[in-house]
C-alpha cells in the first residue's frame, strides 16, 4: 500500500498547479469544511470554504502565520467581516 503524501508535500504540488496534489488536499479536509460550512449558517458557505482554501493554498508562503483575526475575518461570513471590521476601525480591538 502506498504512503500518503504529506500535507506539506500536496500544498507544495498544488501551489505549482498540480491538480491532482489539490484534488487530493481538498479531499482530506472536506470533512472539516463541511462542518464549519453548517456551523456559518448562511447557502454557499461551503463553496466559500472550498475557494478559499483553494486561494490559501496558491498563495501560501512557507513559515508564515496569520493571526486569529484574520484567520476569523477570512472565516466570518460577510455580515459579521463588516461588525469585525467596524469594531476593529472604532479601536475596539
Amino acid at each position: 500500500m502506498p504512503k500518503r503524501p504529506k500535507l506539506r508535500e500536496l500544498i507544495a504540488r498544488a501551489k505549482d498547479g498540480e491538480e491532482e496534489a489539490l484534488a487530493l488536499l481538498l479531499e482530506r479536509v472536506l470533512p472539516i469544511v463541511k462542518k464549519h460550512g453548517q456551523r456559518m449558517g448562511y447557502d454557499g458557505a461551503y463553496s466559500d470554504l472550498i475557494l478559499w482554501m483553494i486561494n490559501t493554498i496558491r498563495h501560501y508562503r512557507p513559515n508564515t502565520n496569520l493571526d486569529e483575526e484574520e484567520i476569523e475575518c477570512t472565516l466570518l461570513n460577510k455580515r459579521d467581516k463588516k461588525k469585525i471590521i467596524n469594531k476593529f476601525l472604532q479601536g475596539g480591538y
